[in-house]
């Protein structure tokens, strides 16, 4: 069953382009998205999108359009124990957090993750978690291209339905593209 929602809201600022002496501007945006989630045998996945259209009504800065996308998936390999996980993030980033968010200071990022999950249930109450992951890193806009290895793991009690209590060691290693982009 897929899930969608909107909003809009519209506000008053009066440094929108964070200088010294600021410039007002209202600014009216509008935001749509939804989730779409599909279980078919032993393979889940779930899509989240989330699309924002920004107008600034004195013309301070053009009007644009912004888009998130997540896609999660997990095949399950061997059943309530092991399972493959792939996700993909795609969005856009701030280059520069000093300086106004708008197109000129964005840059596209896309994430891709894939790894492992093994779940160990060594009682009712109590069970072992461990993943590994491979990441890629693409940043349009900026040299921070690179992979990553990590991984994860944890001891997991149950407390009651909804409460657990645990802990867990995480370990991720960064390995930045040397290559650097033309100027």
């Amino acid at each position: 069953e897929p899930s969608l929602w909107a909003e809009v809201e519209a506000f008053a600022t009066d440094n929108v382009d964070r200088a010294e002496l600021g410039s007002e501007d209202n600014v009216a945006v509008a935001r749509v998205g939804g989730t779409l989630v599909r279980e078919s045998g032993r393979l889940t996945a779930a899509l989240r999108s989330d699309l924002e259209y920004r107008h600034y009504l004195r013309n301070t800065y053009d009007d644009e359009t912004l888009l998130n996308l997540d896609l999660v998936t997990r095949a399950t390999l061997v059943e309530e124990r092991m399972f493959w996980v792939l996700e993909d993030t795609f969005g856009q980033l701030l280059t520069d957090t000093l300086l106004p968010d708008v197109v000129t200071n964005r840059g596209d990022i896309n994430v891709l993750r894939t790894g492992p999950d093994l779940v160990l249930r060594l009682s009712e109450q109590l069970r072992l978690e461990a993943s590994a992951r491979y990441q890629d890193s693409y940043f349009e806009a900026t040299d921070l291209d690179g992979s990553s290895l990590g991984g994860s793991i944890g001891a997991y009690r149950l407390l009651g339905d909804t409460d657990t209590l645990g802990l867990q060691a995480d370990y991720t290693e960064y390995t930045p593209d040397l290559e650097l982009r033309p100027e």
